[in-house]
């Protein structure tokens, strides 16, 4: 009877220790270097009239304007032309890791006035740059009360409107379950070409990224020797009943 006792004290023991241990130290991943690897499919721009599909402005195609602390430097993602909007992928580092949250800062330029140019974006949570689920939509249209969120019902994540600063807006991204460990935006601003005497439409270049960063955490995996400890645990306990048998 002792022997049994013994044998299942250390299954006990063995099975605490190879539960999984509590999070480590989340990482913000808000520089280049902090992804795996970076997808940046640019979509097109119109003119400053609006009549025109022209390639996006050098100044607004540098992946790492949207790692540099500023607000004033972008990304665009580029118009979407025949449907397709502009793309961008990014996959955290370590992939083992999964994304908990994240944020998106959008700058609008407002032209006359405010004339209601959308910024539209779609996010997207997926695994090592497939399998994606949509989550939602972020959108800004430069009008009171413009900008927002549409969810998509997703069970593993949601999007939330944080806050309106001048030309900025912020998003959020927040993760409550699944193991994702990558962000995926695709441009959804519709194409706006002039119309009548608007000589503003415009120089456009879809959903603008002044930053973003992705925060992500890991479950520490269990040392050999507590595998071994949970290995002696079981045998101990089959022997002892062997013996009773």
């Amino acid at each position: 009877m002792k022997k049994f006792l013994f044998a299942s004290t250390m299954l006990a023991v063995g099975a605490f220790a190879v539960a999984p241990a509590a999070n480590a130290a989340p990482i913000v991943h808000d520089t280049v270097g902090e992804f795996s690897t970076i997808t940046a499919n640019q979509g097109q721009a119109t003119n400053l009239f609006g009549s025109a599909i022209v390639p996006v402005k050098p100044g607004r195609s540098a992946v790492a304007d949207m790692f540099d602390n500023s607000l004033t430097t972008i990304y665009s993602l580029g118009l979407r032309v025949g449907g397709v909007g502009g793309t961008l992928e990014l996959t955290i580092s370590p992939t083992t890791n999964f994304i908990t949250s994240g944020s998106v800062i959008e700058l609008t330029n407002v032209v006359g006035g405010g004339l209601g140019q959308e910024e539209r974006a779609f996010i997207y949570l997926g695994v090592d740059g497939g399998s994606y689920e949509l989550v939602g939509e972020i959108f800004n249209n430069e009008t009171p009360g413009g900008a927002g969120v549409a969810n998509a019902g997703n069970p593993n994540a949601s999007l939330s409107f944080v806050a309106l600063a001048g030309r900025n807006t912020t998003f959020a991204l927040n993760v409550t379950s699944g193991v994702f460990n990558t962000l995926k935006l695709v441009d959804n601003s519709p194409f706006a070409p002039g119309v009548g005497g608007d000589t503003y439409l415009r120089d456009r270049d879809g959903f603008d990224i002044a930053e973003l960063e992705v925060t992500s955490n890991s479950v520490a995996v269990p040392e050999p020797a507590t595998l071994a400890l949970f290995g002696a645990g079981l045998l101990g306990l089959g022997l002892a009943r062997r013996r009773r048998a």
